[in-house]
């Protein structure tokens, strides 16, 4: 929601004068307090924050383009505002092992957000770096997505990860 601040910040101008309340989703590179004030100020009671982990490690291979280095920052800021903060967790991620499991629990308990939302397994979409790599090991094509079956779950990793290779099955 925020990674245009100009347009954020009119928009919370334009919802300020209408008694507006909602939440919002945004990633944790996209905000400062005086954006976290200006949403407050403008009815969000509660923001989403897509940290997905708490591993530099796993970040990195996500191609996340950024870390939770002011998550910290922005956590106090949310809680000054009144705010609720909730963070978006993945778990799952081929690559993670045990360690970046436990990065990311200690990672959550000195952050101790309002609320964790995560999904307990990864969802390969496109645009994103494991759908490059799903799509180099031959694991998907484009048609996945653009063809006329149903849904399909992916469960296991990619090769050479520490989860076994993808096994695809058709969600009836």
């Amino acid at each position: 929601m925020t990674s245009d601040r100009e347009a954020t910040m009119q928009l919370c101008g334009v919802l300020k004068q209408f008694k507006f309340s909602s939440f919002g989703t945004t990633r944790i590179d996209c905000m400062d307090g005086e954006m976290v004030r200006t949403m407050a100020d403008a009815g969000f009671y509660a923001l989403s924050f897509g940290l997905e982990s708490g591993s530099p490690y796993i970040l990195q291979k996500m191609n996340k383009k950024t870390d939770n280095s002011n998550a910290f920052e922005i956590r106090e800021a949310v809680s000054k505002a009144g705010m609720a903060f909730i963070a978006l967790m993945v778990q799952g991620y081929p690559y993670e092992t045990d360690k970046e499991r436990q990065e990311t629990l200690d990672f959550l308990r000195k952050l101790a957000p309002d609320k964790v939302n995560a999904i307990d397994h990864t969802m390969v979409m496109p645009g994103t770096q494991l759908y490059v790599e799903c799509k180099r090991a031959g694991l998907l094509t484009d048609d996945f997505w653009l063809g006329t079956e149903p849904y399909y779950i992916y469960r296991g990793g990619l090769p050479g990860t520490c989860i076994p290779r993808f096994l695809v099955g058709k969600v009836n």
